[in-house]
């Protein structure tokens, strides 16, 4: 008994494998079928319509998955993303009872219909969607699906102006190739784009998305439009915040003694690293003037005139602090009796007599430090209050 306990075993393994190779082959027939009969005499030239007078709607929703750049100099916006395009073909339909209750095939793109639907704004070339590889699904009602996806390229028009705070509306358009109005239209899904699948870039954050279609010279347009907001902490860190520094130091220079420290080789040195600082964060600054020239550039110029004005007023306040050859002009006295009545520090009772070059350079010195350091204040806070307003 047991020396057929195996054998009988292995033939029930056999006869099941048997029945399902043969389940699955029919099915397979059915497939086979059903393809040949809705093929036959099939014209992939022929838009699928009931009514020739009617037009094909066709439903769209698009998938975008990443960014992959945006170039502020070209212009060139390039996304990673998917599209959901369905329709009604009533020639491709089949009773599923009659094929081993196939409800649905895969068919090739390009051997049946599809909609011509090109994008309008291409940054490189211009090219219908779908390529040779992609399958169409079908179910048994006539309803197909088709989800063609690639890297797309438009053109976008960057406004850097308020560059690092700036946001950006980048639009892709489609447009129905070769049908007018009458004959093919869009229908939207959604007024915005799925971003379901959408990864986070490092550059740019989306603040909202939408779609709409639209007809125009008698062709159907479908636009979807993303608006973009720049992450800014990262210049704002390694850009701005350095400069800023250094501007306030270069202010410290009239708080140097006469005395006992070089004033002019500080605000030299300072002034030399602002401009080293500016040459190496150069390349981060966007590159174009279109259509119009970013205001970090003016602030980060102001802030270079600064410096070149503090240079200035330095050698101006040394000559003022050493002159001792003749004596001080009645209108130097009387202003440097206001500064002296109005400092802290002041002696009350001081009278004009005692007024001299060393005195007057002091009070140069605090007029200068107000004057640059409310010029300073008023210049950025100005210039980073009108960059900020997109956000």
């Amino acid at each position: 008994m047991k020396m057929y306990a195996f054998p009988s075993f292995a033939l029930s393994i056999l006869i099941v494998g048997i029945r399902a190779v043969s389940v699955n082959v029919t099915y397979c027939k059915g497939e086979e079928a059903v393809f040949s009969d809705v093929m036959s005499g099939y014209n992939k030239h022929v838009r699928p319509c009931s009514n020739a007078h009617d037009p094909i709607e066709i439903s769209v929703i698009f998938s975008l998955m990443n960014i992959n750049e945006l170039d502020e100099l070209t212009g060139k916006f390039s996304v990673i993303g998917f599209f959901y395009i369905a329709w009604s073909d009533p020639r491709i339909r089949w009773d599923p009872h009659n094929y081993d209750k196939v409800r649905n095939i895969l068919l090739p793109q390009n051997l049946v219909w599809r909609p011509a639907i090109m994008l309008t704004n291409s940054f490189s070339r211009h090219h219908s969607l779908g390529n040779a590889e992609m399958v169409i699904h079908f179910s048994s009602n006539g309803h197909a699906a088709w989800n063609p996806g690639d890297v797309i390229e438009t053109v976008c028009d960057v406004d850097v102006e308020n560059f690092p705070f700036d946001v950006q509306t980048c639009k892709m358009t489609y447009v129905t190739w070769g049908y007018s109005v009458t004959q093919m239209s869009f229908k939207m899904l959604s007024d915005e784009i799925n971003l379901k699948y959408f990864s986070p870039h490092g550059v740019w954050d989306i603040l909202d998305t939408y779609a709409y279609s639209q007809s125009e010279y008698n062709l159907d347009y479908v636009h979807f439009v993303v608006r973009l907001r720049r992450r800014s902490i990262f210049f704002l860190v390694n850009m701005l915040l350095p400069v800023m520094m250094l501007g306030i130091l270069n202010i410290f220079v009239f708080m140097i003694p006469v005395a006992h420290g070089d004033r002019i080789a500080y605000t030299l040195s300072v002034h030399l690293a602002i401009i080293v600082f500016l040459t190496l964060v150069s390349e981060n600054l966007p590159q174009t003037s279109k259509p119009n020239i970013s205001i970090i550039c003016y602030l980060l110029l102001s802030n270079v005139f600064l410096s070149a004005f503090i240079i200035i007023f330095t050698i101006i306040g040394l000559r003022i602090h050493r002159k001792s050859s003749k004596d001080v002009p009645k209108c130097i006295k009387s202003l440097v009796c206001v500064f002296q009545r109005c400092g802290r520090h002041s002696e009350e009772g001081s009278e004009k007599n005692d007024v001299m070059w060393k005195d007057a350079g002091k009070c140069f010195d605090r007029l200068c430090i107000f004057l640059f350091v409310t010029a300073f204040t008023l210049t950025n806070a100005s210039f980073l209050f009108k960059m900020s307003r997109s956000i």
